[in-house]
């Protein structure tokens, strides 16, 4: 698995396309995070919060998805893979270890571009609390991005169709949680609290907050073990031409 993992990986950055994505992305993101020319952070923390909400999202997902998903049944690797003999649960494991490889990648770019330019366009140097909150309030964008990715590559294996996946993703992304948010606002059911959503997000805040946050960080862990196993049952009775 480990050299199925290396040759993917090795494969997408190796694509011109995947990095004009990313730099494209991360540009926007930048932009709109900096758009305030207060140099003093907690105002900037508010535009870190807006971006990450609204924008990051979509690049560290888009380029990710489409690397991972999109490129390779274009050219048929996900069918070579099976042909060389690969299990199909060993792929469906893999694809999702090179989400969060790439999804990690970009976040590293991300937060080194803004650390970068918050230093020497600003002078503003975060103490290690203000660090703490960053990292946390990226990291829990980085966990729903994840998340929405093994989601949608439930119906990517579902219907073979990588743009349907896209789809979902996206879906995830945005009208998920403001759906939950309204059911749970007009009702007495927890629906949001007890989500992906809810738990990544209850336990990044309590990262920061020092608190306990084992057990939402294990909800986390089992609601993706949940979509890998379920990608895993579907993969593995889809019919492919070989």
């Amino acid at each position: 698995m480990i050299r199925l993992i290396r040759g993917d990986i090795g494969r997408i950055l190796k694509k011109p396309g995947f990095y004009v994505l990313v730099v494209i992305y991360v540009l926007i993101c930048l932009s709109d995070a900096f758009s305030d020319n207060s140099a003093d952070f907690e105002d900037m923390y508010f535009g870190f919060e807006f971006s990450y909400t609204y924008l990051l999202p979509f690049v560290l997902g888009i380029p990710v998805f489409l690397g991972v998903y999109t490129d390779e049944l274009r050219v048929g690797a996900l069918q070579t893979s099976i042909g060389r003999g690969i299990p199909r649960r060993n792929i469906v494991i893999a694809k999702f270890i090179d989400s969060l490889i790439l999804a990690f990648f970009i976040c590293a770019i991300e937060f080194v571009s803004e650390i970068i330019y918050m230093r020497y366009k600003y002078f503003i140097i975060p103490t290690s609390l203000q660090y703490v909150r960053w990292m946390a309030l990226l990291l829990s964008v980085y966990i729903k991005v994840v998340g929405a990715i093994a989601f949608a590559a439930i119906f990517m294996y579902l219907t073979w169709n990588a743009s349907i996946g896209l789809v979902v993703e996206l879906i995830s992304l945005t009208f998920v949680q403001i759906i939950l948010d309204n059911i749970q606002k007009n009702t007495s059911w927890p629906v949001l609290d007890i989500s992906y959503i809810g738990q990544a997000e209850e336990a990044c805040m309590k990262l920061a907050a020092k608190g306990n946050f084992i057990m939402p960080l294990i909800m986390v862990l089992i609601y993706l073990t949940i979509f890998i196993a379920i990608s895993i049952l579907v993969f593995s009775r889809k019919e492919l031409e070989l």
